[in-house]
C-alpha cells in the first residue's frame, strides 16, 4: 500500500494512494499510523483514491478513532467517493467518524481544533 505522511505544523495528514484497503494491506495502514496517534495529535486519513474497502478496513477506522478520543487526539477522514461513502452510510459509521468530504475544509477545521 502506498501511504504519503506530510506534517503541517501540528496537522499530519496520511494520503492513501492506493484503490483498495482490505484485510491483506490494512496493517501497513495501522503499522503507519498509530505510533502517531498521541496526546493532543492532530491527524487526517485522506482516503480520496479509495475505491473499496472490506469490514476489516472498516474496524480499523475505527480502532484509530477510539484510539484517538482515548488520548485527547483529533482524527478526521476525507473522502469524497461516493462508494465508500456509501459504505459509511450503510454501516452507520458516517455518525460514529469525523468525515469530510473535501480536503481543504478538513484541514482547516483540524488546524483550528483545540
Amino acid at each position: 500500500m502506498k501511504i504519503s505522511k506530510e506534517v503541517k505544523n501540528d496537522l499530519i495528514i496520511y494520503k492513501i494512494n492506493t484503490f483498495r484497503i482490505d484485510s491483506t494491506n490494512v496493517n501497513d495502514l495501522k503499522d503507519k499510523i498509530v505510533p502517531d496517534i498521541k496526546e493532543g495529535a492532530k491527524i487526517l486519513l485522506d482516503l480520496s483514491s479509495v475505491d473499496y474497502m472490506d469490514s476489516t478496513s472498516l474496524s480499523v477506522l475505527v480502532f484509530f478513532h477510539k484510539e484517538a478520543l482515548k488520548k485527547n487526539a483529533k482524527f478526521r477522514i476525507v473522502t469524497n467517493n461516493e462508494k465508500v461513502l456509501s459504505i459509511f452510510i450503510t454501516t452507520g459509521l458516517i455518525r460514529a467518524l469525523e468525515i469530510s468530504k473535501d480536503l481543504t475544509e478538513a484541514i482547516n477545521e483540524l488546524s483550528n481544533a483545540t
